[in-house]
């Protein structure tokens, strides 16, 4: 097979056959950590008695992460609706969900950040 190459192609082949097994084997390796550590269990913790739990959350699915992330801010907008006054309500949704996140663990908060740009993404893409 290599007898009508050039000699200094016949060296190069075997390195270049080598580097793209190894390319292929290390793909897998270099999965995002939702993706490497999906299912999730655990909570995001909304106020000091408000917690939002869940069980083996597949967050490599963008339905699973919306879906988290809806609850997340219903969740929010209701406590807001009961604690503050309607002028209010805005600024403490959006203070609470950033507490949210930032208090969330990593894999959630990772996913619950993926989510609200995969929303503002799709708005964007229907304008």
């Amino acid at each position: 097979m290599t007898g009508n190459l050039p000699r200094n192609l016949t060296g190069i082949l075997p390195r270049i056959f080598a580097l793209a097994v190894l390319g292929v084997v290390a793909l897998p390796m270099l999965a995002t950590p939702a993706q490497a550590e999906s299912p999730v269990s655990g909570g995001v913790q909304l106020i000091k008695d408000k917690a939002i739990r869940f069980r083996n959350l597949d967050l490599d699915k963008p339905k699973t992460r919306g879906a988290l992330l809806v609850k997340v801010e219903e969740e929010v907008a209701r406590i807001c609706k009961d604690t503050s006054a309607e002028a209010d309500r805005p600024a403490c949704q959006t203070t609470m969900l950033a507490s949210a996140l930032s208090s969330a663990p990593e894999p959630v908060r990772k996913a619950l950040t993926l989510a609200q740009n995969e929303r503002t993404g799709v708005a964007q893409a229907m304008r």
